[in-house]
């Protein structure tokens, strides 16, 4: 009686060899996948890691609302003492109007153009800087002194029935419509190259005539 063992097709060093040349690739092309990726980061198709425009809306609308209240009642009592006489009433109402004029959103708006334009020529990583240590801080500033403005004067109206509505047609509270706007739309204008290019100099431009122009007609 023959008993035919059968060989295995590969020797078993051969065998792990080819274990082996199987885990290097599998190693090899996940650095790969890994370098892919990290090199796209520093792209400029890819959008910066922006808070959803709907969150970033109602975060600030929240934030609006709660700091105009709060310095509407500030202002209330401060208008309320005053009315009773006391000179610390008209002291407290001085210093809430001195914490934001209308003219002030000009410069703030100058340094918000400017970081704009470089988030628009920027490396994402280095656009994320600008956008988070610039942009996002000049943009809260912004609503905050705004709606202390809006508190203020709607304190004032609650009170004496005054006309507010010339202050509150303020020409340079356009400068506010402008920065919000653009902050909010800040990553679509980045993701697409011809909104890139065109905005890259509506910032230029912005930046200069805030700094240099009178505006006056």
């Amino acid at each position: 009686m023959h008993v035919v063992i059968a060989k295995p097709l590969h020797p078993p060093g051969q065998a792990r060899g080819h274990a082996f040349a199987g885990h290097a690739l599998e190693t090899l092309s996940r650095r790969a996948s890994a370098l892919t990726s990290n090199l796209q980061t520093v792209g400029y198709q890819r959008p910066i890691r922006f808070v959803p425009s709907r969150t970033l809306m109602s975060k600030a609308l929240t934030s609006f609302a709660l700091v105009a209240i709060l310095t509407a009642l500030l202002m209330a009592l401060s208008l309320a003492v005053a009315r009773h006489g006391y000179p610390f009433g008209a002291i407290g109402a001085e210093r809430l109007d001195d914490v934001a004029d209308a003219g002030t959103f000009i410069p703030l708006a100058a340094v918000y153009f400017f970081s704009a334009l470089l988030m628009m020529i920027l490396p994402i990583r280095v656009a994320g800087i600008v956008l988070t240590h610039a942009a996002d801080a000049i943009f809260w500033t912004v609503i905050v002194l705004f709606a202390a403005i809006i508190g203020g004067l709607a304190a004032r109206w609650a009170f004496d029935r005054s006309n507010v509505l010339p202050a509150l047609l303020n020409w340079r509270f356009l400068f506010v419509v402008a920065v919000v706007g653009c902050h909010l739309f800040m990553n679509e204008l980045r993701r697409n190259i011809l909104l890139r290019s065109l905005f890259f100099v509506v910032f230029a431009a912005a930046t200069l005539a805030c700094l240099f122009w009178s505006f006056t007609i």
